[in-house]
């Protein structure tokens, strides 16, 4: 009976000392701006990303740009922080649109804006 105890015990401690050591694996966050309905020189928009992680486009005529991040996150839904400025245009900021609290984004996965 006492050899059992000492078993379990062990096991106990090694499956605990694991755990805590865990990295969890990289995973991709893409931000896109579609620059759609960007003219020259506006109107256009930057984005820029707060979290999960930080990154920031300029949107451009008619082309689809995008930045990569590799995070080491848990896989799940997180939550999502941005905030997009708008121009008009003449260069001029018109106004800037912000997340919500309650604005979640799945990891991996992407964030997607059109300019």
């Amino acid at each position: 009976m006492k050899r059992w105890l000492v078993v379990a015990l062990l096991i106990g401690g090694c499956g605990s000392d694991g755990a805590t050591n865990v990295t969890p694996p990289p995973v991709r966050y893409v931000l896109y701006v579609d620059g759609a309905q960007t003219g020259i020189p506006g109107p256009y928009c930057v984005v820029t990303i707060s979290n999960p992680t930080f990154l920031t486009l300029h949107s451009r005529p008619n082309v689809v740009d995008s930045a990569v991040a590799t995070l080491h996150v848990a896989p799940g839904r997180s939550l999502l922080e941005w905030q997009a400025d708008f121009y008009d245009a003449g260069g001029f900021w018109v106004r800037t649109l912000n997340s919500q609290p309650t604005d979640s984004t799945s990891l991996p996965g992407s964030s997607y804006f059109v300019c």
